[in-house]
C-alpha cells in the first residue's frame, strides 16, 4: 500500500507539470493566439494586476482536477484487479485439479 501512495504522488506531481507546461490558452482575449496558460498567467499578474487572472487559473484548476479523478480512477482499477489476482481458489478447483 505505501508503494502505491509514492507512486502516486510521483505521478501527480508529474501530472502538474504535464498540465502546467501543455494547457494552452488566448494570450489576449480578443485575438486567437495561444501560449502556455501557465506563461499567460505569469503575464497577466506582472503586467495587469491579479483582477484578470480566474479567465487563465479555471483552464489548469479543471485540468488538473480531471487529471487527478483520472489517475485515481486508473489506481482503483489497478488495485482491483491486483486483488482479484491474488485471491486463493476454492477447495472445489482444486479438487478438480488433482483429479484429472
Amino acid at each position: 500500500m505505501r508503494r502505491l501512495n509514492q507512486f502516486f504522488i510521483r505521478d501527480a506531481l508529474l501530472g502538474l507539470l504535464i498540465i502546467l507546461l501543455f494547457t494552452p490558452w488566448f494570450a489576449q482575449p480578443e485575438q486567437a493566439e495561444i501560449a502556455p496558460a501557465i506563461f499567460v498567467l505569469l503575464h497577466e499578474l506582472l503586467f495587469n494586476g491579479a483582477d484578470n487572472t480566474s479567465r487563465v487559473l479555471i483552464p489548469l484548476i479543471l485540468g488538473y482536477l480531471l487529471f487527478i479523478f483520472l489517475l485515481t480512477l486508473s489506481y482503483w482499477i489497478v488495485r482491483r484487479f491486483r486483488l482479484n489476482s491474488k485471491q486463493p481458489k476454492t477447495m472445489d478447483d482444486t479438487a478438480t485439479v488433482q483429479d484429472q
